[in-house]
């Protein structure tokens, strides 16, 4: 490196040396500090301008134990590498594609370019500001406070992370002396409305010739969520102990695609339920008459053996057989095996309630 003969004097050892630079005029105070190997620089258009970085680094240092690592990382690039190498392992499928989606939609275009050690709170400010007023893919308007959240926590996640890996000294997205940094819109708290036990006796008695009476009912008897509800094979009921295990839920994939998980929601929502005789005596009748819907549609006489109704021959005369059409093995489905989506239920349960006069 260039330099000029004009320096501020010698320093003692590990003090580090101040000189000016002959290719710009820039002064550089050079110095290695504790347990690095290698030196860092700090410039400035005047000795002080150097000298005054160079402090300020050494604050840090003895404040946080550490000084960032020297990188030229962008949000962007770190937001990717994060989430293969660090957060994917957490994730399911469906939650894999949602953070993918939140980082390339959400958070890339607008502070990806960012250099990781540059990054402010004022920047994260004003891409949230942004996210709340104009952050619809068709820029007719801005995000829900819910999702702008959901955006910002992807953030925040991948930055504690950046801190921990010593890429940063601080999250600028985190609370600073017990306070928040960014202002997030207030996420309105739902108006939940719930059924009387009367209404839901009532509803029941209306809806016990709907095709969906029998996953509806098992929904308000066991307090499933939606997604476990759908996911549930005949495998997990006993009908002869009376008891549900909840281990997958069926999900809709951003692409519109659904797809069973073996996993739920959280820890707990791996769990063993204990049925009403009620239901029992529902699911049984439900059973049988979905074996005889998928005899008619594969066009079989036999009686069901064991009440399994995984593979199913055609008919006697046919060669050929096949998986059922019901290949999952499905407590709640169409009748030729496919899934009720997600999505479907919702509408159809709101239909219901509209039909037969009860709130949604």
């Amino acid at each position: 490196m260039a330099r000029k003969k004009k320096t501020r004097g010698r320093r003692a050892n590990r003090e580090g040396s101040l000189y000016q630079r002959s290719s710009d005029g820039l002064w550089i105070y050079e110095i290695t500090f504790p347990g690095e190997s290698k030196p860092r620089y700090f410039s400035g258009k005047t000795a002080e301008k150097a000298i005054e970085k160079k402090d300020e680094a050494l604050k840090t240092l003895y404040v946080n134990g550490f000084l960032p690592k020297k990188n030229k990382t962008t949000v962007g690039e770190w937001l990717d590498f994060w989430l293969t190498n660090y957060k994917i392992a957490d994730l399911t499928d469906t939650g894999r594609e949602s953070y993918e989606n939140e980082i390339k939609y959400r958070i890339k275009p607008h502070i990806g370019d960012i250099l990781l050690s540059e990054l402010r709170p004022l920047d994260i400010q004003q891409w949230v500001n942004k996210l709340s007023t104009e952050g619809r893919k068709d820029g007719k308007g801005g995000l829900a406070p819910k999702t702008v959240a959901r955006s910002f926590g992807v953030l925040r996640q991948a930055l504690d992370k950046a801190v921990e890996q010593e890429l940063i000294v601080s999250n600028p997205a985190a609370k600073k002396a017990g306070k928040n940094q960014i202002n997030l819109p207030k996420v309105p708290k739902p108006q939940i409305k719930h059924m009387t036990v009367d209404d839901t006796a009532a509803f029941l008695q209306a809806i016990k010739d709907d095709y969906m009476y029998p996953a509806i009912v098992t929904g308000l008897m066991t307090g499933l969520r939606r997604g476990e509800l759908l996911g549930l094979k005949w495998k997990d009921i006993d009908l002869k102990k009376g008891t549900i295990l909840v281990r997958r839920q069926l999900v809709r994939k951003a692409s519109g695609e659904c797809k069973l998980e073996e996993r739920v929601k959280t820890d707990t929502g791996f769990r063993e339920l204990q049925l009403p005789s009620e239901l029992i005596t529902i699911l049984k009748k439900h059973k049988q008459q979905q074996w005889e819907q998928k005899q008619k549609i594969l066009g079989n006489t036999e009686s069901p053996a064991d009440s399994k109704v995984v593979d199913i021959k055609l008919r006697r005369d046919s060669q050929k057989s096949r998986k059922d059409p019901q290949a999952e093995d499905l407590v709640f489905c169409w009748p030729d095996g496919r899934w009720y989506t997600p999505d479907h239920f919702y509408r159809h349960l709101q239909r219901l309630l509209k039909k037969h006069g009860f709130e949604r």
